[in-house]
C-alpha cells in the first residue's frame, strides 16, 4: 500500500507541474498561432503522461476513504473524464493526417480543462493525504 501511495503522490506532483506546462502553451497559443506549441509533438507527449497521471490521482482520490466524498467525485469524476477525452483526441490524431486535429480552438480548449481539472484534483489528493497522515501520527 505504501508503493501505491507513494505512486500517485508522485503523479500528483507531477501532474502540477505538466498541467502547468500545459496551461502556458495554451496561453502563448492564444496569444501567438505561429508558436504552434499545443500541435508539437513533444506537447503531445506531454498531454500522453498528464492524461495517464491524472487518471491514476482520479482512482486515488475515489479509493481514499474519509470525509469529503462529494467533493473528491466532483473533483475525480471531471479530471477523469478530460483525460479520457484527452487520450481519444490523440488517439484520433494519429488518424486524421498530421498538423491538422490540434490546430482547432475546440481541441485546445479540452487540453485546457484537462490541466485545469488536473490542477484541482491533484491538489485535492495531496492535502486530503497530508491530513490522513497527520491523523495517523497524531492516533499513535
Amino acid at each position: 500500500m505504501k508503493i501505491w501511495k507513494m505512486i500517485s503522490n508522485a503523479c500528483a506532483h507531477l501532474s502540477i507541474v505538466w498541467s502547468l506546462m500545459l496551461l502556458t502553451f495554451y496561453v502563448t497559443d492564444r496569444y501567438n498561432d505561429k508558436m504552434a506549441f499545443i500541435n508539437h509533438d513533444m506537447t503531445k507527449g506531454l498531454v500522453t503522461v498528464l492524461a495517464a497521471s491524472t487518471l491514476v490521482c482520479a482512482v486515488y482520490l475515489l479509493l481514499l476513504r474519509g470525509r469529503a466524498l462529494l467533493l473528491r467525485l466532483c473533483l475525480s469524476i471531471p479530471a477523469s473524464l478530460a483525460a479520457i477525452a484527452s487520450a481519444v483526441l490523440l488517439a484520433v490524431d494519429r488518424i486524421v493526417p498530421r498538423y491538422i486535429l490540434f490546430t482547432y480552438d475546440d481541441v485546445k480548449a479540452v487540453l485546457a480543462v484537462l490541466a485545469v481539472t488536473s490542477i484541482a484534483a491533484s491538489l485535492l489528493l495531496i492535502v486530503l493525504d497530508r491530513r490522513a497522515l497527520r491523523r495517523a501520527s497524531d492516533e499513535s
